[in-house]
């Protein structure tokens, strides 16, 4: 963690909301929130396209595929998103 916070600082924006899609340790050790997105978890089942045939959004409103994530990011993402590996979610066209 001590890496985000210094990333954090460097841009200024400490306390500023952040989503690190597949680090859920990063936003504990922070105490910072994941600004509605989903657990890391389920961001790797729906890279995986385990929730391709369900109709999440009608009750729990969560991205069912990666494009469908990808439009969530741009729509209501922080404006901070945090990858450390190259995961499928780091190829959304991002502002």
């Amino acid at each position: 963690m001590p890496a985000t916070e210094a990333l954090l600082q460097e841009l200024g924006m400490e306390g500023e909301p952040f989503l690190a899609p597949y680090n859920i340790h990063v936003h504990i050790k922070l105490n910072m929130h994941r600004s509605g997105f989903p657990h890391h978890a389920r961001t790797m089942l729906v890279d995986r396209g385990v929730w391709r045939e369900f109709d999440l959004r009608a009750h729990l409103h969560l991205p069912r595929t990666t494009k469908d994530y990808c439009h969530l990011l741009d729509q209501q993402g922080p404006p901070l998103i945090l990858f450390y590996h190259t995961p499928p979610l780091s190829h959304c066209s991002l502002p």
